[in-house]
């Protein structure tokens, strides 16, 4: 299974690290709007990959959003093409 997580701050890194053990995962990787916050996953190996918004969802099998509230909101909007999807 393919991980995706954006926001790589506390909340997505721990997430992206505790992931990584579960032996049905096979890649976890990141983005966030923080170039700061992407380079330190990357260097202590709490992602596989940085890749854009776009890949995730391309690639991915689950996403999960671990930024603010208003920020779901505004990733929600950019997911309304998915398939499956059924925001409104």
């Amino acid at each position: 299974m393919n991980i995706g997580i954006v926001g790589l701050g506390l909340m997505g890194g721990s997430l992206a690290l505790s992931l990584q053990k579960l032996p049905f995962v096979t890649s976890v990787v990141g983005s966030d709007h923080n170039l700061e916050h992407e380079k330190i996953a990357l260097e202590r190996g709490l992602v596989h990959a940085i890749v854009p918004f776009e890949t995730l969802k391309e690639r991915c099998d689950v996403i999960f959003f671990a930024v603010p509230v208003d920020g779901v909101i505004r990733l929600l909007n950019k997911c309304v093409d998915l398939a499956g999807s059924d925001i409104t």
